[in-house]
């Protein structure tokens, strides 16, 4: 018998609340440097030195290529290429944050009972 398939949506807000953006990013880019209230670097996309993080907003973008994301999971998917299930992963294990599966997925919208 396999293993669930879907992260709970519990696990899913603890890697969010404690996955920082800017650490996930140096994890990458080491170089990155502090400039005001920003960091930047070289873009992993285009190459050109306009990649730019701003931790209080929780965004990256290269204002050359126009590649952007929004916190840690975003950025994992938009710039390093891994899907959700895989960003949460990295994370987590980054993070140290046992992940809870389940068999289903039920959107934070579904309505129960009636």
């Amino acid at each position: 018998m396999s293993s669930p398939r879907f992260i709970s949506k519990d696990t899913i807000d603890l890697i969010v609340n404690r996955a920082d953006l800017l650490d996930t990013v140096q994890s990458f880019h080491p170089e990155l440097k502090k400039t005001g209230s920003s960091f930047k670097g070289k873009c992993p996309n285009c190459g050109s030195e306009k990649f730019s993080i701003t931790p209080s907003k929780g965004i990256i973008k290269c204002f050359a290529c126009h590649q952007g994301a929004a916190g840690a999971i975003g950025y994992l998917q938009k710039i390093r290429g891994m899907d959700f299930i895989e960003a949460c992963e990295w994370l987590a294990a980054r993070y140290n944050i046992v992940i809870e599966r389940e068999e289903t997925y039920v959107h934070p919208d579904h309505k129960t009972g009636g």
